[in-house]
């Protein structure tokens, strides 16, 4: 998880992730997740990283 944000960092530098605790990845991707029982795991850390960065919404292709 750590590493996508990481990766979101390095990516796009404009709109840094900013320091975010290892409790609160697991909160946000635990609400996620129960928000989205047939979700991804992966699509949780994404949407963190679109939601912490100031996107406020999802990379498109």
């Amino acid at each position: 998880m750590r590493g996508v944000l990481t990766g979101h960092n390095y990516a796009l530098q404009s709109q840094q992730v900013s320091s975010i605790s290892s409790g609160t990845i697991e909160s946000y991707v635990n609400g996620y997740c129960a928000k989205n029982p047939n979700g991804l795991v992966s699509d949780a850390v994404f949407r963190l990283s679109d939601d912490f960065s100031g996107r406020n919404q999802p990379i498109r292709k």
